[in-house]
């Protein structure tokens, strides 16, 4: 991954960070605030997998490594 994919990358989950934030202080019951909610949460969740699939497959042989020392 090359340093544009990883600003890339760091600014989607920036953004997604940020929706999933507003989502929350926006809950006021309504099935509209719900709704948000709910796509902001599956967003923020589908970001977080992306994200540690790829940092966890650059980063495993260096754990591997301090593991084993």
């Amino acid at each position: 991954m090359d340093i544009q994919q990883r600003l890339a990358l760091a600014k989607r989950l920036e953004e997604v960070e940020e929706d999933m934030q507003q989502a929350v202080q926006n809950l006021d019951g309504s099935p509209a605030a719900r709704t948000r909610y709910q796509q902001a949460r599956a967003a923020h969740l589908e970001m977080d997998e992306l994200v540690l699939k790829v940092l966890g497959a650059r980063d495993a042989p260096a754990e591997a490594q301090q593991a084993a020392a």
